[in-house]
């Protein structure tokens, strides 16, 4: 993959410093399929058609030749009208189950779920989990708490976001458990530095625990071996040998990552 990539790069600066005038969609797109591992993991998992679909249509709307703008945003008002009328229950009985009432209501029934208990749960931390969590705040706030001072209860999410400064744009983050409702490749595989190692794990659990009057973001891994270096690339066994909870700040953005051969790849690190 690393060779496909610098060709890629080769290839499209070699067109663009020949013909910079003759550079069409296909050889500008070249320019951001490298850069776009990071971020969306490989090629194959993305979809690359929504604007195609807009743009069609958007085509299907013209219904004056000669006057193409004006007809395709009145076409628009009106579907956004009907949309509008539609979701905020204006329009409740639907003569035709048309495209528009179908996702009208798939869109209705997530919105009636109840999101606290649908998105979050709560749970009380096995013994194990409050230790590690005692030992984290004596570092913390440099105190001795005893176990019974940590209070047990805690709130479990799904998924969760963080701000990355960098990047400047948030950052999505979730537990193996969303991955059998969602479609999302490499969300929940991070790393993180433990005691002197490099580690990556699988996010089990994302949770919020409060101590002192202050919430505070965790997350419980499933870890992977310690991994070796493999020439551009990290790899271990793909087999989870220990747990452990890192305050949500210390991880990494989600790791790209690849199995084969009982091996575990991973990518942009």
């Amino acid at each position: 993959m690393r060779l496909i990539t610098i060709k890629l790069q080769m290839e499209t600066r070699n067109v663009t410093e020949k013909q910079p005038d003759q550079r069409n969609i296909t050889t500008h797109l070249l320019h951001h399929i490298p850069e776009g591992y990071e971020d969306y993991g490989p090629l194959y998992d993305r979809w690359l058609y929504p604007l195609e679909r807009a743009n069609s249509w958007v085509t299907r709307q013209i219904l004056q030749h000669g006057h193409e703008e004006s007809t395709v945003m009145q076409t628009y008002r009106i579907y956004d009208w009907s949309s509008h009328n539609i979701l905020s229950g204006e329009i409740i009985n639907y003569s035709r189950q048309t495209s528009l009432c179908r996702l009208a209501e798939k869109v209705n029934s997530i919105h009636h779920q109840d999101i606290s208990t649908a998105s979050t749960k709560r749970f009380i931390l096995q013994s194990e989990d409050l230790s590690i969590l005692k030992d984290n705040y004596n570092n913390i706030y440099d105190q001795n708490y005893e176990l019974f001072d940590i209070d047990p209860v805690v709130t479990y999410l799904k998924f969760s976001q963080r701000q990355d400064a960098e990047l400047k744009r948030q950052i999505f983050f979730s537990t193996t458990e969303h991955q059998t409702t969602a479609s999302r490749s490499h969300d929940y595989c991070v790393s993180v530095s433990h005691r002197t190692n490099r580690r990556f794990g699988t996010i089990s659990k994302i949770f919020k625990h409060n101590h002192l009057d202050k919430a505070t973001m965790w997350v419980k891994l499933e870890m992977f071996p310690i991994p070796e270096q493999s020439g551009l690339f990290l790899v271990t066994d793909d087999r989870k040998i220990d747990t452990h909870i890192f305050s949500f700040d210390k991880i990494s953005n989600p790791v790209v990552f690849a199995s084969e051969d009982n091996k575990i790849w991973f990518l942009n690190v």
